[in-house]
């Protein structure tokens, strides 16, 4: 198990206590979850959401993951995903154990559901991005064939996330990964058509230009997106954008005077 704990980069003041756990969790309690996650491997139906379970041990999801993975590396291996990919994108779990504790100071996993898509194949990460398989949905492709770009909400899109920890979201990384991108699930997944990548995130907030520069990171990775609608969204920027920046201070402020912040979504053709 510390191999597999050290391959996931598990940060190593959570690795005694994951162990600790290992010998005392009631496996009858992991059965229901890993097997949900198990029956929805690489699919597009969600499975029911991991939701926070505040009377067990804080890294008790961590122990559904380990259940879970070599039928993860399995799916990978099926499907020709190199052993590297698949381990830069199972690292996600150390990464969110880190970004919790950078947020609270204790172990633990918040949001715990966001690492199903990495331990059900959904998601994976290509240079600086990660790029989750997704149906477009209704509203979007409402959005878009408003816009001029047809499609159908069942059609497929490529949706972009911004991992913590990967270093400046400069331009020339984000051009790289969504070239990367483009081959990558043409190669692994086929029988499956991504046109398009979209993205739902504070990112694309449509008030950011009024407080940042036009040549800042963000707007102009804001700017490769295609706008299709905004929602509120007060909870997504104090929880992602970094607390010790100016930008943090000004949305705390505004939240507070009851302004409400909205988080865009966008989308884009892949290879152009």
């Amino acid at each position: 198990m510390l191999a597999d704990l050290l391959a996931l980069t598990v940060p190593h003041e959570d690795i005694d206590e994951v162990l600790a756990l290992s010998r005392t969790v009631d496996r009858r309690l992991l059965e229901p979850h890993v097997s949900s996650l198990l029956e929805h491997m690489g699919s597009f139906e969600r499975p029911p959401r991991l939701e926070p379970l505040p009377g067990r041990h804080p890294l008790f999801y961590v122990m559904v993951f380990l259940e879970v993975l070599p039928h993860v590396r399995e799916y990978h291996r099926a499907h020709g995903i190199s052993e590297t990919d698949s381990r830069v994108i199972l690292a996600d779990l150390g990464r969110h154990l880190a970004g919790h504790r950078r947020r609270s100071g204790r172990p633990g996993l918040d949001p715990p559901n966001w690492l199903n898509f990495a331990f059900r194949g959904m998601i994976y990460q290509l240079g600086r991005l990660q790029f989750e398989r997704v149906p477009l949905g209704e509203q979007m492709s409402l959005s878009m064939t408003a816009l001029g770009s047809p499609c159908a909400p069942t059609d497929l899109a490529l949706s972009v996330h911004i991992p913590d920890f990967c270093g400046p979201l400069e331009p020339e990384a984000v051009g790289d990964a969504l070239h990367l991108a483009a081959g990558f699930f043409e190669r692994h997944f086929p029988s499956e058509r991504y046109d398009f990548a979209i993205c739902h995130s504070w990112l694309l907030g449509p008030q950011l230009d009024e407080h940042l520069p036009r040549e800042s990171n963000i707007m102009r990775f804001q700017r490769r997106f295609t706008p299709a609608y905004a929602t509120e969204n007060n909870e997504t920027f104090l929880r992602f954008v970094c607390p010790d920046t100016r930008l943090y201070a000004i949305v705390e402020e505004r939240i507070a005077h009851g302004e409400s912040w909205l988080a865009g979504s966008g989308f884009l053709r892949l290879g152009q």
